[in-house]
């Protein structure tokens, strides 16, 4: 069995209309929106992954759903 190497990827963070968009390359791999209650929801293209209390927990959880899914 052959194991894939694990590759360095750059991750962009962008503001767009009041939320961070998450690219790596031009693919955008999540959204996460501060939530009324100061919460941070993550969005994918899977949908609304979640809600969590920091933005550095939210961001780690776009991270870890592409990298599941890549």
């Amino acid at each position: 069995m052959d194991m894939k190497k694990n590759k360095p990827v750059e991750v962009e963070i962008k503001e767009v209309n009041g939320h961070d968009e998450l690219l790596i390359g031009k693919k955008v791999i999540g959204k996460v929106a501060k939530t009324a209650d100061e919460k941070f929801q993550v969005e994918t293209t899977d949908g609304i992954l979640g809600v969590f209390k920091s933005q550095d927990d939210a961001y780690e959880e776009v991270l870890k759903h592409w990298n599941l899914n890549n």
